[in-house]
């Protein structure tokens, strides 16, 4: 006889309808998520720690300094609006490590500049190869985790900013002192070599294989075009805006 209760129409939806052992695997998609943004996130605190430093031996003047900052964020601003399309063609994924590889190799050579152009260069090209992180790592989460646990997943995806700032603020200066900032970036680009490969071992798209939605011409053009006629939504890009200025704008003029 089957006791097994039946289930709303609404509890169907959010339950998983994977083997039990191989959902628990979205604790692992989660860690990973999380490592990828804290690694991203600490290589950009990187300048923070070893601007001074790259100002005096290439003679920048603090303005400039200030630059280097945005010529990162331009980048990262452009990838993060186009990166979002690209998660959803590519799948997360797929988009995180296509990021990661670029990500790293940038980082690394960014130890090897000479002059102030080729670090604002290198600087734009790190800020357009961050950008999918966060729009990968979100989509992994709603892939992978239920309604009800979707919450408790991105407030601890969130830590990834803070934790950052930690271990940035405390191993960056030592790293700095014990060698040169030369070789702090070096070490970024190989620790971001790990993370792709962890990315390359662990990361799935999804508990189940759904099928790609077909391609249609003109979904770019349609979708953000609703996005930038949606009220609430550039209400909330406008607060986003002001809240991040105030926060990492302050904290990257004050750091060097």
């Amino acid at each position: 006889m089957d006791t097994r209760i039946d289930q709303s129409p609404r509890d169907a939806m959010t339950v998983p309808t994977e083997p039990e052992g191989r959902f628990t695997y979205r604790w692992v998609i989660l860690a990973t998520s999380l490592t990828v943004l804290v690694t991203s996130f600490a290589r950009r605190l990187a300048w923070g720690n070893s601007g001074s430093a790259v100002a005096a031996e290439l003679h920048i003047a603090p303005p400039t300094m200030g630059a280097f900052v945005s010529a990162f964020f331009v980048g990262y601003s452009g990838a993060s609006f186009f990166g979002g399309f690209a998660v959803d063609r590519l799948g997360p994924k797929r988009a995180i490590r296509l990021a990661l590889l670029p990500l790293g190799s940038f980082t690394a050579v960014f130890g090897l500049i000479q002059t102030t152009w080729q670090g604002l260069a290198l600087q734009l090209l790190i800020g357009m190869s961050a950008g999918t992180g966060y729009a990968g790592t979100a989509k992994l989460l709603a892939n992978w985790f239920v309604s009800k646990e979707r919450g408790r997943a991105f407030g601890i995806l969130g830590t990834a900013s803070s934790v950052a700032v930690t271990i940035a603020n405390a191993i960056f200066p030592l790293v700095i002192l014990q060698f040169t900032w030369r070789a702090l970036y070096p070490l970024l680009g190989g620790v971001m070599a790990l993370v792709l490969l962890l990315s390359l071992i662990v990361l799935r798209d999804s508990p189940t294989a759904a099928p790609r939605a077909p391609k249609r011409a003109g979904t770019f053009l349609i979708t953000a075009r609703i996005l930038l006629t949606n009220r609430n939504f550039v209400l909330m890009a406008a607060c986003g805006l002001g809240g991040l200025w105030g926060t990492w704008g302050f904290a990257f003029w004050v750091t060097p």
